[in-house]
């Protein structure tokens, strides 16, 4: 079979779908492309047995044909420097070529037949589905990113949570130091947890743009798939059973703040230089209409001062891991940024300005105050049992239901 195709377009479609190739495979076929013509689509697909990614385009053929691309495919399509590229494949039995001419340059590769490749359908939904944007889509997962655990003895913490219930979804995620939670108001139509392992999101994440393009989401075989206009994606569930966190996030505050989150973000961003030791720890007070953050460790001592849009409550002192305050601020898109407290030995949450849609729960670290000794550095407490741990009540080692299909990392 021969066919002259746009090699920007072939690259597009195959860049799409190498998302899914595996880095290291245990099994050797799927570290190939699976390539289809279909006489009116050319269709590419991968797998790494833990996400699935199919990406198309119009194309038509007189024949049909499919057959697996070795690895270096896309870099040598990369490297002609011709707009169109022909390509002629030559089977015999299991195996062939691809040869591959654009202008002086002519490769010959070896290829395969598609053989026993793992089968990669395309899924519909069997009843409701969610409807994001891309670049909401994108945001979301992003925020529920920076709170996933990178604790590989804990893969139900190195999840994200589709919480799905007769009244919203919630995503949700935490490495029980901090979480996030995001509410949609939709609803899918069942209550129900979906686990997705981080890692497969962050492959969604490099796929998806920052246009309006639908997404649709829904459940399916043991997967939940993300099915878009350029591209198909399941990832496959891990089955766990995730902790309710109804009771972790106070419902209540002693003391709220507002401030400009740019603001807020560069003085913090400032006194992380000084931040040292195991937890990297800042402190945060009130007092009167500022707020100071200030870090002293065996590195030096700096404060600085923000001042404050509103405040509600009494003054207080809390001190964060400055990496987790940071990725807080980060993911709050909006001008001004809320954060409640709860004393010094309570959570801290911050809020993106006044809408309660997201949030992100970190937890305190309790330290002697750095300022009171003005001569040594701060010391910082041993980090005990995580407020998250207790208020989920799980011990290690009844985290989990038995997996029947769980994703190993």
């Amino acid at each position: 079979m021969k066919c002259t195709v746009s090699r920007a377009e072939l690259l597009k479609v195959l860049s799409v779908a190498e998302r899914a190739l595996p880095k290291g495979a245990v099994i050797p076929l799927i570290e190939n492309l699976h390539l289809e013509f279909t006489g009116s689509q050319l269709v590419a697909k991968a797998t790494d047995t833990k996400i699935e990614v199919v990406s198309k385009m119009d194309f038509d053929t007189e024949k049909t044909l499919s057959v697996l691309l070795p690895p270096n495919f896309i870099p040598v399509l990369s490297a002609l420097d011709t707009p169109d590229v022909e390509l002629e494949f030559n089977l015999d039995g299991d195996a062939g070529t691809v040869k591959l001419s654009g202008g002086k340059s002519v490769f010959t590769l070896y290829v395969r037949d598609v053989g026993e490749y793992p089968v990669i359908e395309e899924r519909s939904p069997e009843g409701r589905s969610l409807s994001f944007t891309e670049k909401e889509l994108k945001e979301q997962l992003k925020e529920a990113i920076l709170c996933v655990s990178t604790d590989e003895s804990r893969p139900t913490f190195n999840c994200v949570v589709f919480r799905c219930t007769n009244k919203n979804v919630q995503v949700i995620s935490s490495d029980t130091y901090r979480l996030s939670r995001r509410i949609n108001q939709k609803v899918l139509g069942e209550t129900q947890d979906f686990l997705v392992p981080a890692s497969s999101l962050k492959e969604l994440i490099r796929l998806l743009g920052d246009a309006d393009d639908a997404v649709d989401v829904f459940p399916a075989d043991g997967r939940l798939v993300f099915k878009a206009k350029k591209f198909y994606f399941a990832a496959f569930l891990v089955r766990a059973k995730y902790p309710d966190i109804s009771n972790v996030i106070p419902q209540q505050h002693t003391t709220q703040i507002v401030l400009k989150t740019k603001d807020l973000y560069d003085i913090v961003k400032r006194v992380s230089l000084i931040a040292a030791g195991a937890n990297r720890a800042v402190c945060l007070r009130t007092t009167g209409e500022s707020l100071e953050v200030y870090a002293k460790s065996n590195l030096g001592r700096v404060m600085d001062t923000a001042v404050l849009e509103s405040k509600e409550g009494e003054d207080v002192r809390v001190y964060l891991n400055v990496g987790f305050l940071l990725d807080a601020l980060a993911a709050v898109s909006s001008g001004e940024v809320r954060m409640c407290f709860n004393g010094s030995l309570g959570s801290v949450v911050v809020h993106d300005g006044f809408s309660n849609d997201w949030l992100c729960l970190i937890l305190p670290i309790k330290m002697d105050d750095p300022w009171e000794k003005e001569d040594e550095p701060a010391a910082e407490e041993e980090a005990g049992e995580s407020a998250v741990d207790a208020e989920f009540g799980m011990k290690e080692e009844e985290e989990f239901d038995v997996p029947v299909a769980a994703v190993s990392e």
